[in-house]
C-alpha cells in the first residue's frame, strides 16, 4: 500500500520542490501529475492518500478539469488540498464545492509549516484507512490534533505558529471546510470562530452534531469581547466552551494542557 501525495500543477517550482523534500523524510511518496482528465480517472484510494493541487494565474481557465479533481477525490475519500495566492484561491472557492477542500494554503506561506500540515492530514488519513493506530515514534504523528475555523487569516497564522511545535493544527477559514475536514480527519479538538459569514459557528455546530463521526468531538467557540454574552446564548448547543481571541500566547498553551490532560476545558 503506497503512502503518496499526488500534486497536480503546470511544473515544479521552489516551493513544491521544498514542501517535497521534507514530505520525502516523513517517507512520504510525492508524485507529479498533469491537470487533465485522463490522469484524474486513475486516482484511487488504494494508491493515494493526498491530492494537491498549486494553483496560478491560469486557474480560470482549468476550473472545469479542477472541479473534476475535486469531486474525484470526495467520491475516493482523498484529502484535497490547494495552495495558492489569495485571488486564485478565490477563483477555487466560487467554483468548487467547498465541502470538497480539507485545507487551503494562502501564499506567502513558511515552507515548513505548510510541509508539516500536508503531512499530518497524509498520515492521518493513512491510520484512517488501514484502522491502525498513529506510530509513536513519529514526532509529526504523536500530536494532538485540533481543527482551527476562522475566517480572520491572520489570526489562524498566529494561532498556528503559536501551536505549530506542539500540536497538529489543521487551519480552515470556511465553516463548510471545518464540517468537512472534521468528519475525514475526526480531530481531537475544534477551536471555532462563532461568527463568521455564510455560516456561523452555531450552524457548523449544529451540523457536527448531526453526523455519528463528528457528534461527540469536543469544540470551543472563539469569541471576541464584544459577543461573549452571544456565546453564552448558545450553550444549548453544548460546545465545549468558549475562548476569547484575545487570549495569549501563554494562556491559550495552558488551556490546551488542561484540556488534553483533564478532558475539561476552561473558559478563558
Amino acid at each position: 500500500m503506497k503512502n503518496e501525495i499526488l500534486i497536480f500543477s503546470q511544473g515544479t517550482s521552489f516551493i513544491l520542490g521544498s514542501i517535497e523534500g521534507l514530505l520525502k523524510k516523513e517517507n512520504l511518496e510525492v508524485r507529479y501529475s498533469k491537470l487533465e482528465m485522463e490522469h484524474i480517472a486513475g486516482i484511487t484510494k488504494e494508491q493515494t492518500l493526498l491530492v494537491l493541487f498549486y494553483a496560478n494565474e491560469q486557474v480560470k481557465d482549468d476550473i472545469q478539469v479542477l472541479s473534476c479533481l475535486a469531486d474525484k477525490c470526495d467520491k475516493e475519500g482523498i484529502f484535497f488540498c490547494v495552495i495558492g495566492y489569495p485571488d486564485e484561491l478565490e477563483v477555487v472557492e466560487r467554483q468548487v464545492d467547498m465541502a470538497s477542500i480539507a485545507a487551503e494554503f494562502s501564499r506567502p506561506f513558511e515552507v515548513p509549516d505548510v510541509a508539516r500540515q500536508i503531512a499530518d492530514l497524509a498520515l492521518k488519513r493513512s491510520a484512517l484507512k488501514t484502522g491502525s493506530a498513529l506510530r509513536q515514534a513519529s514526532p509529526v504523528e504523536a500530536k494532538h490534533h485540533l481543527l482551527l475555523c476562522d475566517d480572520d487569516v491572520m489570526f489562524l497564522k498566529m494561532v498556528q505558529q503559536w501551536l505549530g511545535d506542539k500540536y497538529q493544527v489543521t487551519a480552515v477559514k470556511t465553516g463548510m471546510m471545518a464540517v468537512s475536514i472534521a468528519a475525514k480527519s475526526q480531530p481531537e479538538l475544534i477551536l471555532l470562530d462563532y461568527d463568521m459569514p455564510v455560516m456561523p459557528g452555531t450552524q457548523v455546530l449544529e451540523e457536527l452534531r448531526k453526523e455519528e463521526k463528528t457528534a461527540g468531538i469536543p469544540v470551543v467557540f472563539l469569541t471576541g469581547h464584544s459577543d461573549r454574552a452571544s456565546v453564552m446564548d448558545a450553550m444549548h448547543l453544548k460546545p465545549q466552551g468558549y475562548l476569547l481571541k484575545s487570549v495569549t500566547r501563554e494562556d491559550l498553551v495552558a488551556l490546551l494542557e488542561h484540556f488534553f490532560a483533564s478532558g475539561q476545558w476552561k473558559n478563558g
